[in-house]
């Protein structure tokens, strides 16, 4: 009695996720104050990440790494593809531990001030151990 009532419980509480978020953008998007100050943030986080796109840019120019990374800063999102390759992202794993999946992605929001310089010194390191092959 006490397994069922619990399982109709929990079925109620996961079946209807979308509806909490639902209703709380409702909230947001219908409330001056909160609408402002959600705009505020999404401000904030959007300088935050270019920020540390360009700071990864500006640090893998003045090392000198091989390659064309300008793209860091044209982009946009949370994400962005290194177009590192797989024997370098293990190198970088192993001796440095930076990770990233064999992709080459590189989660841009989870980069911070502190890290910039330790992240932008693996992949020049990665880079210049393994060049890639000259596309022809």
């Amino acid at each position: 009695m006490v397994k069922n009532r619990l399982t109709v419980m929990i079925r109620n509480m996961y079946s209807n996720p979308p509806n909490h978020g639902a209703s709380v953008a409702e909230k947001i998007l219908n409330n001056e104050k909160y609408f402002e100050e959600w705009k505020t943030e999404v401000e904030i986080m959007y300088k935050r990440i270019s920020e540390m796109r360009s700071g990864l840019a500006k640090r893998l120019e003045e090392l000198k790494t091989p390659g064309d990374w300008s793209f860091l800063t044209r982009q946009r999102g949370l994400f962005s593809y290194t177009g590192l390759n797989k024997e370098q992202i293990q190198y970088m794993e192993k001796e440095h531990g930076v990770f990233m999946p064999i992709s080459g992605r590189i989660n841009v929001s989870g980069l911070t001030v502190e890290c910039l310089d330790h992240v932008a010194t693996a992949i020049h390191d990665a880079a210049t151990r393994f060049p890639k092959p000259i596309k022809k």
